[in-house]
């Protein structure tokens, strides 16, 4: 019988798993930074490059199954944000109200605008937020 391995609980060398070693880097592009996502190596009319050359702002930082940072970009700065109040607002509203109908058409609205999962990698800093 064969075992199942999650790569999240390899054990590197130092003795930690790769969870362990990924949950301790910490995200190094600030929220509010305006990057760019970066060209892949495949054809410009590649569905997997279709975000090539966008620019967006950093609006989350999220995390991979096994801890990677990531993050979310949305063309709007606050967008997780607005996201995250408008879900609480809509667990208030009144099912079947227009307020509730309302509310539930911005959550989907904003939930679309946010793009996610991407790496420090695949994205170029162009401009940081002042403070």
């Amino acid at each position: 019988m064969s075992n199942i391995i999650f790569v999240n609980d390899i054990v590197l060398e130092d003795g930690k798993t790769i969870k362990e070693t990924n949950l301790q880097k910490q995200h190094s592009i600030a929220l509010g930074s305006l990057v760019e996502i970066k060209s892949d190596d495949y054809s410009d009319c590649s569905p997997v490059d279709q975000h090539s050359g966008l620019r967006l702002f950093i609006t989350e930082h999220t995390r991979d199954y096994d801890g990677t940072p990531l993050y979310s970009l949305s063309f709007n700065k606050i967008a997780a944000q607005e996201f995250t109040e408008a879900k609480k607002a809509l667990v208030n509203a009144e099912q079947g109200s227009l307020d509730h109908t309302v509310i539930s058409w911005n959550v989907t609205y904003l939930k679309g605008s946010i793009l996610t999962g991407f790496s420090e990698e695949s994205l170029t800093v162009i401009k940081i937020p002042s403070v």
